[in-house]
Protein backbone atom coordinates (compact mmCIF):
# COMPACT_ATOMS: atom_id res chain seq x y z
CA UNK A 1 0.00 0.00 0.00
CA UNK A 2 1.42 3.01 -0.99
CA UNK A 3 1.05 6.24 1.58
CA UNK A 4 1.89 9.47 1.66
CA UNK A 5 4.02 10.56 4.84
CA UNK A 6 3.82 14.44 5.66
CA UNK A 7 4.76 14.18 9.28
CA UNK A 8 8.23 14.73 9.97
CA UNK A 9 9.94 12.64 12.71
CA UNK A 10 9.92 8.85 13.80
CA UNK A 11 8.41 6.95 10.69
CA UNK A 12 7.82 4.47 13.71
CA UNK A 13 5.56 6.07 15.59
CA UNK A 14 3.80 8.07 12.78
CA UNK A 15 2.94 4.22 11.30
CA UNK A 16 1.68 3.15 14.90
CA UNK A 17 -0.38 6.38 14.66
CA UNK A 18 -2.05 5.37 11.85
CA UNK A 19 -2.57 2.17 13.02
CA UNK A 20 0.15 -0.36 11.67
CA UNK A 21 1.61 -2.90 13.84
CA UNK A 22 5.31 -3.50 14.34
CA UNK A 23 6.08 -7.30 14.43
CA UNK A 24 8.81 -7.01 17.69
CA UNK A 25 7.57 -3.79 18.80
CA UNK A 26 9.67 -1.84 16.81
CA UNK A 27 12.81 -2.58 18.27
CA UNK A 28 15.03 -3.73 15.74
CA UNK A 29 15.06 -7.25 16.18
CA UNK A 30 12.94 -8.82 13.64
CA UNK A 31 13.39 -7.38 10.61
CA UNK A 32 10.31 -7.37 9.01
CA UNK A 33 9.12 -4.10 8.83
CA UNK A 34 9.47 -4.12 5.71
CA UNK A 35 9.03 -0.89 3.12
CA UNK A 36 10.06 0.87 -0.07
CA UNK A 37 11.61 3.93 0.31
CA UNK A 38 14.86 4.66 -1.52
CA UNK A 39 15.11 8.05 0.10
CA UNK A 40 15.97 6.56 3.22
CA UNK A 41 19.80 5.75 3.12
CA UNK A 42 20.46 1.96 4.20
CA UNK A 43 21.38 1.87 7.58
CA UNK A 44 23.47 -0.97 9.83
CA UNK A 45 19.91 -2.28 10.60
CA UNK A 46 18.76 -2.13 6.38
CA UNK A 47 22.32 -4.19 5.94
CA UNK A 48 22.37 -6.66 9.07
CA UNK A 49 18.64 -7.76 7.43
CA UNK A 50 17.95 -7.03 3.97
CA UNK A 51 20.00 -8.50 1.06
CA UNK A 52 21.96 -6.75 -1.36
CA UNK A 53 18.92 -7.34 -4.03
CA UNK A 54 16.36 -6.29 -1.75
CA UNK A 55 18.25 -2.93 -0.94
CA UNK A 56 18.96 -2.13 -4.18
CA UNK A 57 15.30 -2.23 -5.13
CA UNK A 58 14.64 0.42 -2.30
CA UNK A 59 13.72 -1.40 0.28
CA UNK A 60 13.70 -0.46 3.83
CA UNK A 61 13.09 -1.49 7.52
CA UNK A 62 10.72 0.93 9.13
CA UNK A 63 11.88 1.04 13.10
CA UNK A 64 14.83 3.02 12.74
CA UNK A 65 13.87 5.61 9.92
CA UNK A 66 13.73 9.85 10.63
CA UNK A 67 11.21 11.45 8.52
CA UNK A 68 12.49 15.07 7.65
CA UNK A 69 10.74 15.69 4.17
CA UNK A 70 7.31 14.53 3.23
CA UNK A 71 7.70 11.31 1.36
CA UNK A 72 5.89 8.35 -0.16
CA UNK A 73 6.47 4.86 0.97
CA UNK A 74 5.48 1.63 0.03
CA UNK A 75 4.07 -0.02 2.85
CA UNK A 76 3.92 -3.96 3.91
CA UNK A 77 3.05 -3.87 7.52
CA UNK A 78 0.20 -5.18 8.95
CA UNK A 79 -2.76 -2.59 10.04
CA UNK A 80 -4.05 -3.60 13.48
CA UNK A 81 -6.73 -5.89 13.75
CA UNK A 82 -10.52 -4.56 14.47
CA UNK A 83 -11.49 -8.38 15.36
CA UNK A 84 -9.03 -9.75 18.17
CA UNK A 85 -10.01 -13.26 17.15
CA UNK A 86 -6.80 -14.83 15.26
CA UNK A 87 -7.15 -16.23 11.71
CA UNK A 88 -4.21 -18.76 11.96
CA UNK A 89 -3.25 -18.93 15.80
CA UNK A 90 -0.11 -20.70 16.17
CA UNK A 91 1.89 -21.19 19.91
CA UNK A 92 5.33 -20.86 20.44
CA UNK A 93 7.17 -22.32 23.31
CA UNK A 94 11.03 -21.84 24.31
CA UNK A 95 12.35 -24.02 27.18
CA UNK A 96 15.60 -22.51 28.49
CA UNK A 97 17.97 -23.69 31.03
CA UNK A 98 16.59 -20.64 32.81
CA UNK A 99 12.95 -19.72 31.66
CA UNK A 100 10.41 -20.99 29.46
CA UNK A 101 9.06 -18.88 26.67
CA UNK A 102 5.29 -19.33 25.54
CA UNK A 103 3.73 -16.68 23.06
CA UNK A 104 0.63 -16.97 20.82
CA UNK A 105 0.69 -15.99 17.39
CA UNK A 106 -1.02 -15.20 13.92
CA UNK A 107 0.11 -15.41 11.02
CA UNK A 108 3.30 -14.42 11.52
CA UNK A 109 2.74 -12.00 14.27
CA UNK A 110 3.15 -12.45 18.44
CA UNK A 111 -0.29 -11.29 19.81
CA UNK A 112 0.86 -12.37 23.55
CA UNK A 113 3.77 -14.39 25.46
CA UNK A 114 4.74 -14.93 29.29
CA UNK A 115 8.49 -15.64 30.20
CA UNK A 116 8.01 -18.30 33.03
CA UNK A 117 10.77 -20.06 35.42
CA UNK A 118 12.29 -22.94 33.48
CA UNK A 119 11.14 -26.46 34.57
CA UNK A 120 13.44 -29.40 35.00
CA UNK A 121 13.54 -31.79 31.89
CA UNK A 122 10.51 -33.84 33.29
CA UNK A 123 7.44 -34.74 30.65
CA UNK A 124 4.87 -33.78 33.12
CA UNK A 125 5.97 -30.85 34.30
CA UNK A 126 7.02 -29.20 31.26
CA UNK A 127 3.52 -30.29 29.53
CA UNK A 128 1.39 -28.89 32.37
CA UNK A 129 3.38 -25.61 32.55
CA UNK A 130 2.79 -25.23 28.37
CA UNK A 131 -1.02 -26.34 28.28
CA UNK A 132 -1.86 -24.29 31.77
CA UNK A 133 -0.45 -20.73 29.79
CA UNK A 134 -1.59 -21.71 25.77
CA UNK A 135 -4.86 -23.07 26.77
CA UNK A 136 -5.62 -19.86 29.05
CA UNK A 137 -4.30 -17.96 25.52
CA UNK A 138 -6.48 -19.54 23.67
CA UNK A 139 -9.72 -18.55 25.82
CA UNK A 140 -8.63 -14.72 25.65
CA UNK A 141 -8.63 -14.92 22.03
CA UNK A 142 -11.46 -17.29 21.64
CA UNK A 143 -9.95 -19.70 20.08
CA UNK A 144 -9.97 -23.28 20.64
CA UNK A 145 -6.50 -24.47 19.90
CA UNK A 146 -3.07 -23.96 17.64
CA UNK A 147 -2.82 -24.90 14.36
CA UNK A 148 1.03 -25.55 14.75
CA UNK A 149 2.92 -25.49 17.68
CA UNK A 150 6.71 -25.11 17.52
CA UNK A 151 9.01 -26.34 20.26
CA UNK A 152 12.10 -24.81 20.99
CA UNK A 153 14.87 -25.17 23.97
CA UNK A 154 17.49 -27.28 25.49
CA UNK A 155 18.19 -30.75 24.00
CA UNK A 156 16.97 -32.80 27.88
CA UNK A 157 13.75 -30.81 27.87
CA UNK A 158 12.84 -31.44 23.75
CA UNK A 159 13.51 -35.41 24.25
CA UNK A 160 11.28 -34.69 27.91
CA UNK A 161 8.54 -33.12 26.04
CA UNK A 162 8.55 -34.58 22.84
CA UNK A 163 10.25 -38.11 23.81
CA UNK A 164 12.17 -37.90 20.52
CA UNK A 165 15.53 -38.70 20.62
CA UNK A 166 18.65 -36.27 20.52
CA UNK A 167 20.73 -34.99 18.21
CA UNK A 168 18.25 -35.10 15.39
CA UNK A 169 19.58 -33.24 12.11
CA UNK A 170 16.31 -32.10 10.71
CA UNK A 171 13.19 -30.90 11.94
CA UNK A 172 9.66 -32.47 11.50
CA UNK A 173 6.25 -32.14 11.84
CA UNK A 174 4.26 -34.33 14.16
CA UNK A 175 0.50 -34.92 15.39
CA UNK A 176 -0.10 -32.63 18.40
CA UNK A 177 -2.52 -34.92 19.77
CA UNK A 178 0.15 -38.05 19.77
CA UNK A 179 2.36 -35.71 22.56
CA UNK A 180 -1.04 -34.93 24.46
CA UNK A 181 -0.94 -30.61 23.31
CA UNK A 182 -3.23 -28.34 22.69
CA UNK A 183 -3.31 -27.55 18.70
CA UNK A 184 -3.49 -30.03 15.51
CA UNK A 185 0.09 -30.34 14.71
CA UNK A 186 3.51 -30.05 16.41
CA UNK A 187 7.03 -28.43 14.43
CA UNK A 188 9.88 -29.75 16.16
CA UNK A 189 12.95 -28.05 14.69
CA UNK A 190 16.60 -29.96 14.85
CA UNK A 191 18.63 -30.65 17.82
CA UNK A 192 21.96 -30.60 16.03
CA UNK A 193 24.68 -32.14 19.02
CA UNK A 194 23.41 -33.44 22.38
CA UNK A 195 24.74 -30.21 23.64
CA UNK A 196 23.36 -27.76 21.48
CA UNK A 197 19.42 -26.65 21.93
CA UNK A 198 17.17 -25.90 19.22
CA UNK A 199 16.81 -22.21 20.48
CA UNK A 200 20.34 -21.59 20.30
CA UNK A 201 20.64 -23.04 16.62
CA UNK A 202 17.69 -20.78 15.32
CA UNK A 203 19.77 -17.84 16.74
CA UNK A 204 22.42 -18.27 14.08
CA UNK A 205 19.72 -18.21 11.25
CA UNK A 206 20.67 -14.36 10.50
CA UNK A 207 24.10 -14.45 11.98
CA UNK A 208 26.70 -13.79 9.33
CA UNK A 209 29.40 -16.27 8.46
CA UNK A 210 32.48 -16.62 10.40
CA UNK A 211 30.99 -15.11 13.37
CA UNK A 212 31.33 -16.87 17.11
CA UNK A 213 27.65 -16.58 19.07
CA UNK A 214 27.94 -16.72 22.87
CA UNK A 215 25.00 -18.01 24.60
CA UNK A 216 25.69 -18.42 28.14
CA UNK A 217 28.17 -21.66 28.39
CA UNK A 218 27.41 -22.30 24.91
CA UNK A 219 30.04 -21.49 21.82
CA UNK A 220 29.26 -21.49 18.50
CA UNK A 221 31.28 -20.52 15.33
CA UNK A 222 29.53 -19.98 12.00
CA UNK A 223 32.38 -21.29 9.54
CA UNK A 224 32.72 -24.10 6.87
CA UNK A 225 31.50 -26.22 9.87
CA UNK A 226 29.31 -24.89 12.51
CA UNK A 227 31.40 -25.50 15.57
CA UNK A 228 29.91 -26.59 19.22
CA UNK A 229 31.11 -26.51 21.89
CA UNK A 230 29.92 -26.20 25.74
CA UNK A 231 32.17 -24.83 28.25
CA UNK A 232 30.51 -26.73 31.17
CA UNK A 233 30.16 -30.01 30.14
CA UNK A 234 31.34 -32.30 32.82
CA UNK A 235 34.49 -33.07 31.32
CA UNK A 236 35.91 -29.41 32.01
CA UNK A 237 33.31 -28.08 34.44
CA UNK A 238 35.45 -28.62 37.32
CA UNK A 239 37.06 -25.18 35.95
CA UNK A 240 34.69 -23.02 36.67
CA UNK A 241 35.56 -19.71 35.15
CA UNK A 242 38.57 -20.78 33.87
CA UNK A 243 36.53 -23.50 31.59
CA UNK A 244 34.90 -20.58 29.82
CA UNK A 245 37.89 -18.31 29.29
CA UNK A 246 39.96 -21.20 27.75
CA UNK A 247 36.99 -21.66 25.49
CA UNK A 248 36.70 -17.83 24.17
CA UNK A 249 40.16 -17.84 23.85
CA UNK A 250 40.65 -21.39 22.20
CA UNK A 251 37.97 -20.10 19.33
CA UNK A 252 39.40 -16.44 18.72
CA UNK A 253 42.67 -18.29 18.24
CA UNK A 254 41.70 -21.39 16.14
CA UNK A 255 38.68 -20.02 14.06
CA UNK A 256 40.10 -16.00 14.25
CA UNK A 257 36.24 -14.81 13.90
CA UNK A 258 35.25 -11.18 12.10
CA UNK A 259 32.40 -10.89 14.56
CA UNK A 260 31.52 -11.67 18.35
CA UNK A 261 28.13 -11.72 19.58
CA UNK A 262 26.86 -12.67 22.94
CA UNK A 263 23.43 -12.60 25.06
CA UNK A 264 24.91 -11.72 28.16
CA UNK A 265 27.06 -8.67 29.56
CA UNK A 266 30.02 -11.11 30.51
CA UNK A 267 32.98 -8.85 31.31
CA UNK A 268 35.45 -12.02 29.44
CA UNK A 269 33.00 -11.56 26.35
CA UNK A 270 33.09 -7.50 26.69
CA UNK A 271 36.53 -7.72 26.41
CA UNK A 272 37.03 -9.74 23.99
CA UNK A 273 35.26 -7.64 21.89
CA UNK A 274 31.99 -9.27 21.88
CA UNK A 275 28.87 -7.30 20.59
CA UNK A 276 25.86 -7.53 23.58
CA UNK A 277 22.55 -8.26 21.39
CA UNK A 278 19.35 -9.51 22.44
CA UNK A 279 17.68 -13.03 21.43
CA UNK A 280 15.61 -13.54 18.43
CA UNK A 281 14.60 -16.66 19.55
CA UNK A 282 11.03 -15.91 19.74
CA UNK A 283 11.00 -14.03 16.17
CA UNK A 284 12.45 -16.82 14.50
CA UNK A 285 10.20 -19.36 16.04
CA UNK A 286 6.99 -16.92 14.27
CA UNK A 287 9.16 -17.22 10.67
CA UNK A 288 9.38 -21.40 11.18
CA UNK A 289 6.15 -21.07 12.14
CA UNK A 290 4.60 -19.80 8.48
CA UNK A 291 8.00 -20.54 6.31
CA UNK A 292 8.93 -23.29 5.13
CA UNK A 293 12.09 -21.59 3.16
CA UNK A 294 13.48 -21.12 7.08
CA UNK A 295 12.79 -24.51 8.06
CA UNK A 296 15.04 -25.67 5.00
CA UNK A 297 17.94 -22.81 6.09
CA UNK A 298 17.54 -24.25 9.77
CA UNK A 299 17.94 -28.06 8.58
CA UNK A 300 21.08 -26.67 6.38
CA UNK A 301 22.52 -25.20 9.74
CA UNK A 302 22.05 -28.45 11.89
CA UNK A 303 23.56 -30.59 9.02
CA UNK A 304 26.75 -28.62 9.21
CA UNK A 305 26.80 -28.19 12.71
CA UNK A 306 29.57 -30.67 14.89
CA UNK A 307 31.34 -30.39 18.13
CA UNK A 308 34.29 -31.53 19.84
CA UNK A 309 35.70 -33.23 23.23
CA UNK A 310 37.98 -30.00 24.01
CA UNK A 311 39.48 -30.91 26.89
CA UNK A 312 41.41 -32.96 24.30
CA UNK A 313 42.56 -30.79 22.16
CA UNK A 314 46.22 -29.36 23.16
CA UNK A 315 46.18 -25.68 22.17
CA UNK A 316 43.03 -25.51 24.85
CA UNK A 317 45.13 -27.44 27.68
CA UNK A 318 47.72 -24.86 26.62
CA UNK A 319 45.19 -21.87 26.94
CA UNK A 320 43.84 -23.50 30.10
CA UNK A 321 48.01 -23.60 31.42
CA UNK A 322 48.45 -19.75 30.65
CA UNK A 323 45.47 -19.17 32.25
CA UNK A 324 45.63 -21.23 35.66
CA UNK A 325 49.22 -19.28 35.98
CA UNK A 326 47.59 -15.62 35.46
CA UNK A 327 44.99 -16.33 38.06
Amino acid sequence: MIIKITETGSLKNILENMGYLFPCGGKGLCGRCKITASEFSPTSLDKRFLSEHELSEGIRLACDKEVVEPVEIDCELREKPKDIKPEHPASYVIFGEKETEIGLTDDGMILENIVLPSCPPITTELKAQFNLHAIEMFEKFKVAKAETIIILGTPERVKAITNIDVPFKYGDMYYAIDMNLPGEDVYIPPVPTPETGSHDLVELLDIPENSLVISGPVFMYKGEDILCITSDKDCISGYGKLAFKATLQYFIQETKPENIFTFENVKESIEAGAKLIERRARYLATELLISNKRKAELNRLAKRTVTMAIADDDLWQDILSKIKLED
